[in-house]
């Protein structure tokens, strides 16, 4: 009598294991849906935010200058820079000054004070012609260069063009599968489609510098969606 109880609990046992299996079996089934491709959409979503950089980013080369002396309305320094490129200024109150480069003879529109200078091939050439006095060494001195990745909005607006009117060219560049289609958002740049009626959207957000024409900066948030 005692081996059949034990066989009963045994049996009941089993039965309990399965139906707890099941139950989770269908839980995973039903609520977490492995089936779905949200893995590959997102992956998608990563890979469209690693070749945009190659549209919309830049090379910039930021250079830290003080003045202790001019002698005239605008002065020029000479400036070692590899590669044609073009450069902008801002002081250190974050104001445009007018300048040219010429010939590594970085030119400036203002006097002595402190200045950031901007270095990039994608800039575009100034307008400033002035002929400023060459100021030696001793009146002048140049701290350390920094090198940073950026996002140019020239380049963005550019893009944003390009996806209103060349969509489907864009999202083959992009590397984007033809059965996907994606949008860009922030609050200075909106590239968006409508969305069918029950399409699941995977949308990740990333946070970029943003450099406009004056050289100015800002942090930003762009959401990138693929449906």
């Amino acid at each position: 009598m005692k081996r059949d109880k034990r066989g009963i609990s045994n049996h009941v046992e089993m039965i309990l294991a399965s139906v707890l299996f099941i139950t989770f079996f269908f839980f995973v089934i039903m609520f977490l849906q492995p089936y779905k491709t949200d893995s590959l959409t997102v992956s998608v979503v990563d890979g469209v935010y690693y070749v945009l950089e190659d549209f919309v980013k830049i090379d910039v080369r930021e250079i830290f200058l003080t003045v202790n002396e001019s002698f005239g309305e605008c002065f020029s320094i000479p400036i070692e820079l590899n590669g044609l490129v073009n450069g902008t200024v801002r002081d250190i109150y974050g104001n445009s000054i007018r300048s040219s480069l010429e010939s590594s003879v970085m030119n400036i529109d203002s006097g002595a004070g402190s200045y950031y200078l901007f270095f990039s091939k994608q800039f575009n050439a100034s307008n400033f012609n002035e002929e400023c006095p060459i100021l030696t060494s001793d009146n002048y001195d140049i701290g350390g260069s920094y090198d940073m990745n950026v996002v140019y909005f020239p380049l963005l607006e550019k893009l944003k063009d390009d996806y209103n009117n060349d969509y489907e060219s864009l999202k083959e560049r992009l590397g984007i599968p033809n059965k996907f289609d994606f949008a860009i958002t922030s609050d200075i740049v909106e590239m968006t489609r409508d969305v069918p009626d029950g399409v699941s959207v995977v949308a990740k957000s990333y946070v970029e510098d943003v450099m406009y024409n004056d050289s100015s900066m800002e942090n930003k948030v762009f959401i990138i969606k693929i449906w």
